[in-house]
């Protein structure tokens, strides 16, 4: 089992579920089109590409998606912890056809018969350490345990704190013999 991590590089300075790239954002999802891991792994093939349900991340994987003829599923496990000054009571939760309401060209890649492994109403607004590390916990143990022994490749396309999480998770020695046949790349 193969997992490879993606993390969007650049979001403009505030940042909510909406945030765009930037325009450096922009040219590194573009440079993810000639990363030779990719590269490789869309040849061999790819079974699932998981997603942050945000705007900066889908714009992060859509060129690779496009091009690969590609579809993301939308994972709310992925959301970044919600301590930021940005979010709000009415701002934190969305859905897929509010996505597709704001840039409706991200509606191609989504893949809509995926069903998250965690409703938005279970995030909770003012997200604290213990119930991040959970759902994000949660969801690697079921992938990992589902996918033992086989040998599928899934990308995972989040926010940078969401990427160091799952890294923190992954090299934690408690967690060693769960992870120990999953080769995990960060990009």
């Amino acid at each position: 089992m193969k997992i490879i991590v993606i993390s969007n590089k650049n979001t403009e300075p505030y940042e909510d579920l909406y945030t765009p790239l930037s325009y450096e954002g922009f040219n590194a999802a573009d440079k993810l089109l000639d990363d030779k891991l990719l590269q490789s792994v869309a040849i061999k093939g790819i079974d699932t590409i998981y997603s942050a349900p945000s705007i900066c991340c889908l714009q992060t994987i859509y060129p690779f998606c496009e091009r690969h003829n590609l579809n993301v599923c939308i994972e709310n496990a992925f959301y970044k912890k919600l301590d930021s000054l940005h979010f709000n009571f009415y701002n934190f939760r969305y859905t897929i056809n509010d996505i597709e309401n704001h840039i409706p060209y991200l509606g191609k890649i989504i893949d809509d018969n995926y069903s998250s492994s965690i409703s938005t109403s279970n995030i909770s607004f003012c997200d604290d350490e213990s119930g991040f590390n959970n759902r994000i916990t949660a969801f690697l143990y079921s992938l990992v345990k589902e996918s033992k022994n086989n040998d599928k490749t899934y990308i995972i396309n989040t926010h940078k704190c969401v990427s160091d999480k799952i890294k923190n998770i992954v090299t934690n020695k408690l967690n060693e013999n769960i992870y120990k046949h999953t080769n995990i790349h960060f990009l």
